[in-house]
């Protein structure tokens, strides 16, 4: 089996694929983020999106300087990502933060005007479970990072799971184009999220099937198709269902 320190890896190339994920980010947030900026107002929200533009950045210019052998700057760069992707969890901690209040707010004091009062924390349940997206996200993200981090000196294990890492940045692009540029948050009857989901699995199947062609481990690829699918399954029984306390 092939060496998982090899540099001569496909790999290498996957700045040019990176570059997909500028037009993603322009399509999905070009309605609620790009053509009313400065707008919104949360700084937050600013910070999250800088803390994003600068996480992918990184993923587009770390393959290439692999591929051109510029492995200093490439580990210089690296260490920028300790800074970079603790901030991109932490705003959007925040975010999710004040979403969580702003929300809770409103539905207690519509409760106190029910006939019917619902209890404070199947509230805060539901309002948690609304944000079940979110919390995904933000567990796939640490995950894949902190193992491609500990897997920084195995090359192509840490290329297979920075791979992991970005295509967190799937979902929230394409339900937002979906629910929001589209207004179709149920194409051919299916949920945005399941299409999301879906296309993450596939790609990371596609490429174990390649890595398995081409004789190469498939710890890597398979240890993250099997995360994003358990988190998967864990998602539809709890937050999709809305904990079941609708």
């Amino acid at each position: 089996m092939k060496s998982l320190n090899k540099p001569t890896d496909q790999y290498q190339n996957l700045g040019y694929w990176f570059l997909l994920i500028v037009v993603m980010v322009v399509a999905g947030f070009y309605e609620t983020y790009f053509i009313t900026f400065p707008e919104p107002s949360n700084l937050m929200i600013h910070l999250h999106f800088v803390a994003m533009c600068l996480w992918i950045v990184l993923l587009i210019v770390q393959p290439f300087l692999i591929k051109y052998k510029k492995r200093r700057l490439h580990r210089t760069l690296g260490k920028v990502s300790y800074v970079v992707v603790p901030l991109v969890l932490f705003t959007t901690f925040m975010i999710a933060l004040n979403r969580y209040n702003i929300i809770i707010g409103e539905r207690t004091t519509a409760n106190l005007a029910a006939a019917t009062k619902m209890p404070d924390w199947k509230i805060r349940l539901n309002t948690l479970a609304d944000l079940g997206l979110a919390i995904v996200y933000f567990t796939w993200l640490a995950i894949f990072y902190t193992l491609a981090m500990v897997n920084r000196k195995r090359s192509s294990a840490h290329a297979r799971y920075i791979l992991a890492a970005a295509l967190t940045v799937t979902g929230p692009t394409v339900d937002r184009f979906l629910y929001v540029n589209m207004n179709m948050p149920k194409p051919l009857g299916i949920s945005a999220e399941f299409i999301s989901f879906l296309l993450i699995d596939l790609i990371l199947l596609s490429l174990l099937i390649v890595d398995y062609k081409n004789k190469k481990p498939l710890k890597p690829l398979a240890l993250s198709l099997g995360i994003y699918a358990i988190v998967q399954v864990l998602y539809y029984l709890f937050f999709h269902s809305r904990i079941g306390l609708s």
